[in-house]
Formats: C-alpha cells, sequence, structure tokens
C-alpha cells in the first residue's frame, strides 16, 4: 500500500502540463523542488541534472524557511529578545 496520493492523468497533454507548471515544455525527466515550509517552488528543471545540482535544491528546499527568517530579522521585521 502506497502511503501518499497518486494520481492518473487522464486529460490531454498541454492542460496536464500547464497544471503542473506552466514553464514545463513536457519534455521528460521533468524535476520540481518545493520548499518544506511554504510549498513553493525552489527549483525546477528539465532533462538530467548532476547529484550536486540534485543536493544544492534539496537543501535549499529543507532549509528555506530558515534563510526567510533571517532575510526578516535583517529588515527588522522580527524581533528576537
Amino acid at each position: 500500500e502506497v502511503g501518499y496520493k497518486s494520481y492518473i492523468k487522464d486529460e490531454k497533454d498541454e492542460p496536464f502540463i500547464m497544471g503542473i507548471n506552466q514553464n514545463w515544455t513536457g519534455s521528460l525527466p521533468f524535476t520540481i523542488i518545493y520548499s518544506k515550509k511554504s510549498g513553493s517552488v525552489i527549483d525546477l528543471w528539465e532533462g538530467r541534472k548532476s547529484e550536486t545540482k540534485f543536493k544544492s535544491a534539496i537543501n535549499i528546499a529543507i532549509n528555506s524557511w530558515w534563510r526567510k527568517i533571517l532575510i526578516l530579522i535583517q529588515k527588522k521585521k522580527i524581533q528576537i529578545d
């Protein structure tokens, strides 16, 4: 049993592709890395990439919310006592 949602594409290619990401041409492989905290897109690409590229994007995704907090602290929008 799968512990997550799975989907089956049952529509034409173009609406499906645009529904995933408007920058995707439909080429495979296609990778999207989402932020762990916000769910926003951190990076995306078509084609093969190096292990270093994957690790870098994943590290940014995992740690992206810390960066946002640090930026807000620097802009004095959050105060730490």
